[in-house]
């Protein structure tokens, strides 16, 4: 499959309801139930194109946080644990 992108779509912008254009498109075989096509689109508005990569960046940012943010919960949580367990064993 020898094509050039950026290749215009019939898709329409989510957003602003323009037109798309195809930027990549890969195949991946799922071992014997069939072949996973990823395709990837763009607006061809450049204005729209952007808020919505910033939009993209703000909520990744944000998956980050979260994720930090439960990693440190979950390490004070094991913290509390074991003082609790030290505690414990020295009033007994």
């Amino acid at each position: 499959m020898n094509t050039t992108y950026p290749q215009p779509s019939t898709r329409k912008c989510p957003d602003c309801g323009g037109k798309t254009l195809l930027v990549s498109q890969s195949e991946e075989d799922n071992g014997g139930h069939g072949t996973i096509i990823t395709s990837v689109y763009r607006c061809a508005d450049d204005a729209c194109q952007k808020e919505a990569d910033k939009r993209m960046a703000k909520q990744a940012k944000l998956q980050v946080d979260q994720e930090k943010a439960k990693k440190r919960r979950l390490e004070n949580i094991q913290e509390n644990r074991k003082k609790t367990a030290l505690e414990k064993n020295k009033n007994k």
